[in-house]
C-alpha cells in the first residue's frame, strides 16, 4: 500500500516497475511516455491484470471504468465525429487524459480506435492521481 500523498514522480516510479513486472519487462524498457499497446505490447488482459496491479498499489478502486473516458465517447455524434476522424474539439478535451495525443502529427486525423494505443504510464498516473487528491 502506498501513501496517499506523493509526487508526479513518486507515482510514476511505482507505475513503472508495476507495468515492468505485469509485463515481464526490465525496468529499463518502460518509460513515463511508453505507450502499453505499441511499445510495450500490452494486450487486453495486460490491461486488466495493471488496472489491479494499481489498485493494489495505491488502495485506489479503477475498475468502475477509468478507461471508460475512451469508451463514453459518443462516436455516432455529430459532435464528435467528422466522418471517420474526431473533431478537433473532442481531441482536444482528451489531451489532458492522453497525453501522448501532443505527438501526434496530425490531430484533426485522429480515428476513435487510435485512442487505445496513446495509453501511456502517464496516462495511468493521470487516473491514479484523480483518486489520491
Amino acid at each position: 500500500m502506498v501513501r496517499m500523498k506523493m509526487t508526479r514522480e513518486e507515482g510514476i516510479e511505482i507505475i513503472r516497475q508495476g507495468v515492468a513486472d505485469s509485463l515481464a519487462l526490465d525496468l529499463v524498457e518502460v518509460r513515463p511516455d511508453s505507450r502499453l499497446i505499441t511499445d510495450l505490447s500490452a494486450d487486453s488482459l495486460d490491461f486488466l491484470d495493471i488496472i489491479f496491479m494499481l489498485e493494489e498499489k495505491f488502495s485506489v478502486k479503477l475498475r468502475e471504468g477509468e478507461l471508460d473516458f475512451l469508451a463514453k465517447l459518443e462516436l455516432n455524434s455529430s459532435k464528435m465525429m467528422n466522418g471517420e476522424y474526431l473533431k478537433r474539439e473532442a481531441v482536444d478535451s482528451l489531451v489532458p487524459r492522453l497525453p501522448a495525443l501532443n505527438d501526434e502529427p496530425d490531430l484533426d486525423c485522429i480515428k476513435p480506435g487510435r485512442l487505445y494505443t496513446l495509453i501511456t504510464i502517464e496516462t495511468l498516473w493521470l487516473m491514479v492521481a484523480d483518486h489520491l487528491n
